[in-house]
């Protein structure tokens, strides 16, 4: 047995943990950007601050950039399937 066999098991499970962190926040900060632009009124004040920026921005164009954060969240939590998920949102973008 390879006697690196153990480390690198917990490498490989840490590195899962991390990118699942990483989806986790990217995608709530997708979903919580959406909500902020669509109801500002309700989203507080960081909500309006943050409704005002993006639309300042792009316009109602500004709705792309959490569906992207969001997507790009979600594809760290699939597995084999993630590596192209991934790539086809980088190309796109």
């Amino acid at each position: 047995m390879d006697p690196f066999y153990y480390q690198n098991r917990k490498k490989i499970k840490k590195n899962l943990l991390q990118k699942s962190v990483t989806g986790i926040i990217l995608l709530t900060a997708g979903v919580l950007s959406i909500y902020c632009i669509l109801v500002p009124g309700k989203s507080g004040v960081l909500g309006l601050a943050i409704h005002s920026a993006f639309l300042s921005v792009s316009g109602w164009a500004s709705l792309v950039i959490p569906v992207y954060l969001g997507a790009l969240g979600f594809s760290y939590f699939s597995r084999e399937d993630g590596k192209r998920f991934r790539t086809l949102l980088n190309a796109a973008a």
